[in-house]
């Protein structure tokens, strides 16, 4: 049995407590999940698509042999599902073990990848990859409003992030202008719809930043908090980690006519 009854959909007992939630949005296919270790381990969505069977897997940063059952068009029904908005990450030329694509012309194949991937999710069933969404079985397309492009790449230790964003923004900007683009890392090249910022911190670090955003500029881009947690009391929960991530939480909440979205760790 699945959820709704979807075909190959997911479990159902899993579903409805996501549901009780009342989740609003779901990023995906996650960060360092989306990058992998290397290069050649990262998301490949073209690879995720069609039916499981001819899914070749691929390694995940994690160490062990992701299925690719849970590929792009899951996603996007999982999303459909729970009727929340779905936040698509896509991959940027930066891999974990500090592998990465200069910007310019080796990194155009990446750009016109994530291009592919947002027809897929959008186009009608008479485009190129709408047309391959409506052969695996969803001939509607999905909304979308927000595309992340990379992850985390404050660690990308070549320094290439804000070249690699301006490249993708321009790009995704030119064929889908009313998309809002979301920069993992500070950038300067050009001023993006929004900035994904992570926060893993002490109860202590969590209680003082709860105030982290009173006195942010309000001209800048929207913020998303796309992961945050206390991690003392890991793995058991303790009363002062939760308070801390209730106190952090408060100045999320003060301040959400900047941070438009956020999701725990």
């Amino acid at each position: 049995p699945t959820y709704h009854d979807r075909p190959g959909g997911n479990r159902a007992d899993i579903m409805n407590l996501l549901a009780a939630m009342q989740p609003k949005f779901l990023r995906f296919p996650g960060g360092n999940y989306l990058e992998g270790e290397h290069i050649a381990e990262r998301f490949e969505w073209k690879k995720t698509i069609g039916p499981w069977v001819d899914r070749p897997t691929h390694m995940s940063p994690w160490h062990y042999r992701s299925s690719d059952g849970m590929g792009l068009l899951e996603f996007l029904e999982w999303c459909e599902d729970l009727k929340m908005q779905p936040v698509l990450a896509v991959y940027a030329g930066y891999s974990l073990a500090q592998e990465h694509v200069d910007p310019g012309p080796a990194l155009e194949p990446y750009v016109q990848d994530a291009l592919d991937e947002i027809e897929y999710v959008t186009g009608s069933a008479g485009t190129k990859w709408g047309a391959e969404r409506a052969k695996d079985g969803h001939p509607a397309p999905f909304p979308l409003r927000y595309i992340e492009v990379g992850n985390e790449d404050q660690f990308d230790h070549s320094h290439s992030y804000d070249g690699r964003f301006a490249q993708f923004y321009h790009a995704i900007k030119q064929r889908y202008p009313d998309l809002q683009i979301i920069t993992t890392a500070p950038v300067k090249s050009v001023t993006p719809d929004v900035l994904d910022e992570h926060f893993y911190m002490s109860a202590a670090q969590s209680f003082s930043e709860a105030h982290h955003y009173d006195a942010s500029d309000r001209n800048g881009p929207k913020i998303f908090v796309g992961e945050w947690a206390t991690r003392e009391g890991d793995p058991t929960p303790d009363l002062e980690a939760a308070l801390a991530d209730a106190a952090w939480l408060t100045g999320l909440e003060r301040n959400s006519d900047l941070i438009i979205m956020a999701a725990g760790g």
